[in-house]
């Protein structure tokens, strides 16, 4: 089946700077580092390209990605309520 698009669904990149040690070590971050350094340093590198924070992106979990939804629509609807005179539940 030919590909219809060029679009990538997933990008891999190298950090573009590594991280510095850390100064203060929580036991979090001491077992992370004893686990696997490299896997460390990945996880709290910067990535400009994929985005603005340190680390790379986590993987969209499908109850996450529902939960925001839901909660969105009900803070909309909610406000549209509220921005009618809607004061009450029971109104």
């Amino acid at each position: 089946m030919p590909r219809r698009n060029n679009t990538a669904v997933w990008n891999v990149s190298n950090p573009s700077v590594w991280p510095k040690a850390p100064l203060w070590m929580s036991f979090s971050t001491l077992s992370d580092l004893e686990i696997c350094p490299r896997r460390w340093s990945l996880s709290v590198a910067d990535y400009p390209e994929v985005w603005g924070k340190h680390g790379y992106s986590p993987k969209p979990q499908m109850a996450q990605l529902e939960g925001k939804v839901v909660h969105l629509a009900l803070r909309k609807i909610t406000h549209a309520l509220s921005k009618h005179g809607c004061a009450s539940l029971r109104e």
